[in-house]
């Protein structure tokens, strides 16, 4: 007995650029004889086994179809429409430089939380805004999550320059040719 096949469709309705999305069938009444076939197959292949497909977000909203065929033509369709959020809506400093014992202000923005790495030297990696004072350079990565929980990771750079140290001999000539000038400790 060929029945006409009842499709379903289970998955996200919305996904980040870039992470992971799995389809799955979900058909009836069950035969282990059906031919699949995905579209577009540009995206999602053409393997007619396939129960389910697993591709990586892009950034166009689109509608995924899924056709389930029986050997003698009895098929059924089902379509399931994705909304694909984009990355790169984070914004943050690209580095600041500064000389110890100081600090610096950092900051992101676009997101609704941030966390930063690594955190030392920061006075709160959770927040949009923290300041550092890191005594050497360090490379900061700050991970901005938006309101869809799509995250964005940008890169900081925080220069610390050395301190200035300054060496003067016991002697000094002021002018060539003129008078000398000799240091001594604790005096003027």
């Amino acid at each position: 007995k060929h029945e006409f096949p009842v499709v379903h469709i289970t998955g996200p309705d919305e996904v980040c650029e870039g992470s992971e999305v799995i389809l799955r069938s979900v058909v009836n009444p069950y035969r282990n004889d059906y031919v699949y076939r995905w579209s577009p197959e540009n995206v999602l292949g053409r393997d007619s086994t396939l129960t389910s497909v697993t591709f990586r977000a892009d950034t166009v909203d689109r509608s995924y179809g899924l056709t389930v065929e029986t050997p003698i033509g009895c098929s059924g369709t089902a379509n399931k429409f994705i909304v694909f959020h984009s990355k790169g809506f984070g914004d943050a400093i690209s580095g600041v430089e500064y000389c110890p014992p100081g600090s610096a202000q950092l900051w992101a923005s676009n997101g609704v939380s941030y966390e930063w790495y690594p955190t030392i030297g920061l006075n709160d990696p959770n927040i949009a805004n923290p300041v550092t004072s890191v005594s050497t350079p360090t490379n900061y990565q700050v991970y901005i999550t938006d309101s869809n929980n799509c995250v964005d990771t940008l890169n900081v750079i925080v220069d610390v320059h050395p301190r200035a140290s300054l060496s003067i001999p016991d002697t000094v000539t002021i002018y060539p040719g003129g008078d000398g000038y000799q240091v001594l400790p604790n005096t003027n």
